[in-house]
């Protein structure tokens, strides 16, 4: 009865019940009490005590024997429970997190007096449940059997079937989800351009935070800007924190096996300390606790290009050649530490004060991974500082006042190390030589935040009325390389000093944006079983048009003005849910959950209005003299200015949520789960591209418009000189338009089971993600240019279509076997491969648009274009037309990795455990593909019509469509690891 009692609190939390979310600082208990033949037992006594010593509190069942204690300090916990004509009972134990809402169900037994004894039992620990099916929740012993390399907030979230290794979510990028770290959002500085970073956490290291609980959508109106994931990190406090942890592992040289990566490594390692521990401080009702961190990774990585492209570069400086040509030595550093103090003051009062700070760094022993538009190297150093403070006072039976409050700071440097060359391309053998132009920036940013909530209890509902101040700093920059981004048509032509490259220069900015926001919520229980929640959010952002000068060359010559923006929004937001429990432990869980939330401006969009508007300008060359690397590039054209503008009605992006889910509890320790969700999320900014010519000149072979005369150099196509410009005086001028939409739908089911000897969970989510913001996962501005395709009748238009984000496939699974001494765990993970669309290799601009990133291939009708089909049916139905926008598909990702945890019973007088890792037992197939359907033949010639209407490119079908161009993987692993507590 007693297991059967708390899997019916299990049942409850999967789908996070509407009044879970009392306070994000405390936690709460709620519960009913009954009578062997099911009645409720009302007027009874339920005390609640702190085994930490810390305050006890009591409330009294009502009518339906339910209780609810409120705000109670993080802690662990035990239960009395007494009633006139009953024996009292005793629960122990009950750990409470912050934002918990721990739910049991007890029964006494009847006995007239005298009471002669008291009945005790003990609670199975729901409150670590690995996932839910509302939500994905880690807790200290899950995070504890978590094997990953990097051990951060985007390792552990990689685990749910709903986020990625990026923070992304439900078909937005992970710069649209929102960490709240004990009840304040962390804001981590944001790459200059690109909306996809790959950027693990270091703030959140496994080291040092508690628990993660994770939602595909905001579950409240309390926090500001969540219009996507919203994530919860609570870091160690007091409860379930004794004495002294400290652990350290090591690993050598990686396990390799592919062909692929049979390379020659140096000797590599891998060590990880990390120490934590909590200590009374004055009365027994205060706890100061510290963690601390220091990692030291090494991997080996690929050499950037193969025998057969360094046999063609053999004039080369030695030097570089053999930095082209050999293995990298990856290193990465990270350290970090926390210290808090937690509080009890009365009966009723708690406060905490808690800082933390990290440093990480990234050095390359040679020239880095090649890496593709999808996404930006991770950054060379971040170092992040977070104090947050929070204070709970309950002042009356129904008044309760809390106020949090929090000063962050967040710097990324994206520098490449001074050694590495610029930016170069070989177009006709797809071989980066650089690094992307756009990877090279600084971003930083810092936050004052205050949030201050009251809450008034009635009966059995509560109305919570708050605020939410912010305001932001940010300085960014994105600076090119001073060879600018270099692109030659083969190794021979880079050897020539014949090709064509383009630099932007924008000066380093500074801005700031304020954020107020005031809500509303109330949630109740409507009946036995049936709780409610309504909340309204209203939000007004701001941020200073002064940081925007205004042009007058672009005024005169387009009647446009640059510096004309909105300085401020206005948001309003909603969220409502319904959950229904029955009345038995075995019956199913219900929940309904609705939401609308607007999001903040991208600082992104700011930043490049603010750095584009009289001081920025760009450069395009072509021709010979251009050397590489550390050369100039041999033309006297001037730079020219390059604008930024806001489109018309420029807002914040909103997200509109449904979700629905069911969880049927199986037996006494496992449950069934399925969740069904949509999104809608609208004004997202896309890019228009102001300065192409409002007409074409012509016509490719395939009715493609061209908007500049082309010229070619072997591989190479493109405009000739500066291309055709609607306003000659002037580069790239991009307007971001308000114009862009997403739409998620989603199914989850899995199944959930804590036994003795066996835990395990395994989720599936099948989903699907259409939008129109064409290259949200590119890294380069010009990346997102919708093409300009000739298209059937009643053919939708071609940039409507499968999203960058759009992962049909994911499984997450994870299981731990106890015997004896050993316990085992294992955690395997799955996901569909990345969406790509057909096209030209980089370096071909064949519209003549001046972008050679966004020109799609038509597929031709020939033996060649057939041959492809079997192994990419993504052609089948195109032949004869346009490729569809993401219609094919990179190979499937796959990893497994293991944990064996070995007892080794006392250590001079402490717990010893050894651990044996095994990481990324399944090789990875990710890698850089090659997405050119078409290559330009060097062989023949582009012609022109005589009238000059049409323009044919001579190309041939890419062989080696879709084919793996450089791997990704960094290889297996074995960690061994010590832990004395």
């Amino acid at each position: 009865m007693v297991k059967a009692a708390a899997w019916a609190w299990v049942a409850c939390a999967l789908l996070a019940g509407a009044i879970e979310a009392q306070s994000a600082t405390t936690g709460s208990v709620a519960g009913t009490i009954r009578s062997p033949n099911g009645p409720a037992v009302s007027r009874a006594l339920v005390t609640v005590t702190s085994i930490d010593e810390g305050p006890s509190r009591e409330e009294t069942t009502d009518v339906f024997g339910a209780f609810l204690l409120r705000f109670l300090p993080v802690g662990v916990y035990e239960l009395r429970v007494e009633a006139i004509g009953f024996r009292p009972l005793v629960a122990r134990t009950l750990a409470v997190n912050e934002g918990d809402l721990r739910h049991v169900t007890l029964t006494l037994r009847p006995e007239e007096p005298p009471v002669v004894g008291v009945d005790t039992v003990m609670l199975a620990d729901g409150a670590a449940a690995v996932y839910r099916g509302a939500h994905a929740r880690f807790g200290p012993e899950e995070l504890d059997g978590l094997p990953l390399r990097s051990d951060d907030l985007a390792s552990v979230l990689a685990l749910s079937s709903d986020f990625d290794e990026s923070l992304g979510t439900r078909g937005l990028p992970g710069s649209l989800s929102v960490v709240v770290a004990d009840g304040v959002p962390f804001y981590r500085a944001p790459h200059p351009v690109l909306s996809t970073e790959f950027l693990p956490n270091p703030l959140f290291s496994r080291a040092l935070i508690r628990s993660v609980r994770a939602h595909g959508q905001p579950r409240d109106v309390r926090h500001l800007a969540a219009p996507a994931g919203f994530i919860e990190v609570s870091t160690p406090s007091s409860a379930g924190e004794r004495g002294l942890e400290i652990e350290g592992a090591y690993s050598g040289n990686p396990l390799w096996s592919s062909s692929e990566l049979d390379i020659d490594t140096p000797s590599l390692l891998s060590f990880q300390g990390s120490a934590r521990g909590s200590r009374p401080v004055g009365s027994g009702q205060s706890r100061l606790t510290f963690a601390g961190e220091a990692l030291r990774h090494q991997t080996p990585l690929v050499p950037r290009v193969g025998e057969g492209v360094a046999a063609g570069l053999a004039g080369l400086d030695a030097d570089l050649l053999a930095a082209l040509t050999e293995p990298t030595v990856e290193s990465y550093g990270r350290y970090g530490g926390l210290a808090r103090l937690d509080v009890g003051y009365g009966r009723t009062g708690s406060l905490f004060v808690r800082g933390m700070g990290s440093y990480t760094k990234r050095e390359l022993d040679g020239l880095g991974p090649a890496y593709t538009t999808r996404e930006a190297a991770p950054a060379e150093t971040s170092k992040d500082l977070s104090l947050a403070a929070g204070l709970v006072g309950q002042y009356s039976n129904t008044l309760t006042l809390e106020l949090r409050t929090a000063v962050s700071g967040s710097f990324r440097d994206f520098e490449s190390g001074s050694s590495a060359p610029g930016p170069a391309y070989l177009t006709g053998l797809a071989a980066p030589l650089g690094d992307l132009p756009s990877v090279a920036g600084a971003s930083s940013r810092a936050d004052l935040i205050a949030m201050p909530i009251g809450h008034l209890a009635r009966g059995n509902g509560q109305l919570s009325v708050g605020g939410a101040a912010r305001l932001s700093s940010f300085t960014m920059a994105n600076s090119a390389a001073p060879d600018g981004d270099l692109i030659f048509s083969d190794a021979s032509a880079l050897l020539a000093g014949r090709g064509v490259g383009r630099s932007t220069d924008a000066p380093e900015t500074s801005f700031s944006t304020r954020e107020l926001g005031v809500f509303a919520e109330y949630v109740a229980g409507l009946a036995p079983g049936l709780d409610v929640s309504l909340g309204l959010r209203y939000d007004f952002e701001s941020f200073s048009d002064d940081e925007v000068a205004g042009n007058a060359t672009w005024l005169a010559a387009s009647g446009l003005p640059n510096d004309t923006v909105p300085d401020s929004f206005d948001n309003l937001g909603a969220h409502a849910s319904l959950t229904w429990r029955p009345a038995t432990e075995s019956g199913p869980v219900v929940h309904l959950e609705l939401s609308t939330r607007a999001g903040d401006v991208d600082p992104r969009a700011i930043y490049e209005l603010a750095s584009r508007d009289v001081g920025a300008t760009s450069l395009r060359f072509d021709g010979t003299g251009i050397a590489w690397p550390g050369g100039e590039a041999a033309t006297s054209t001037p730079p020219l200015p390059a604008l930024t503008l806001f489109g018309p009605d420029v807002r914040p992006p909103r997200a509109a949520n449904v979700d629905l889910g069911l969880v049927q509890p199986v037996g006494q320790a496992s449950s069934l789960f399925v969740r069904t969700s949509y999104r809608r999320t609208d004004f997202i900014l896309r890019r228009r591209n102001l300065n192409r010519p409002a007409e074409a000149e012509a016509v490719d072979e395939f009715g493609r418009r061209v908007y500049s005369p082309l010229q070619q150099d072997g591989y190479l196509v493109g405009p000739a000189g500066q291309g055709a410009r609607r306003f000659p005086a002037f580069a790239e001028v991009w307007a971001l338009d308000p114009d862009g939409w997403s739409e998620y739908r989603g199914v989850t089911g899995g199944v959930e089971h804590e036994g003795n000897r066996l835990a395990l969970f395994v989720s599936y989510t099948w989903s699907e993600t259409r939008d129109n913001w064409i290259g949200a996962a590119g890294g380069p501005p010009d990346a997102s240019l919708p093409p300009d395709l000739p298209r059937s009748p009643g053919e939708e238009e071609w940039g409507e279509g499968t999203s960058d984000f759009d992962v049909p496939h994911r499984v997450a699974g994870g299981a731990t076997l106890r015997a004896g001494r050993a316990t085992l765990s294992t955690v395997y993970r799955f996901r569909s491969g990345q969406p790509f669309t057909p096209r030209y290799r980089y370096g071909v601009d064949a519209n003549g648009d001046g972008s050679a990133r966004n020109d799609v291939a038509f597929v031709p009708d020939d033996p060649a274009a057939s041959a492809l089909v079997d192994d990419w049916p993504c052609l089948e139905d195109r032949i004869g037309a346009f490729a569809v926008r993401n219609s094919c598909r990179g190979p499937g990702e796959h990893t497994l990795s293991v944990r064996l945890r070995l007892s080794l019973g006392q250590v001079a007088g402490r717990f010893a455990e050894l651990l044996i890792d095994g990481l990324d037992l399944i090789e990875s197939s990710a890698g850089v593909l090659d997405e050119a359907l078409l290559l330009v033949d060097p062989e023949a010639v582009l012609s022109v019509s005589p009238d000059g209407s049409t323009v044919t490119v001579p190309v041939t079908v890419n062989p080696d469509f879709g084919q793996t161009l450089y791997p990704t993987t960094r290889g297996r692993m074995v960690r061994l690891g010590l832990r004395i507590r």
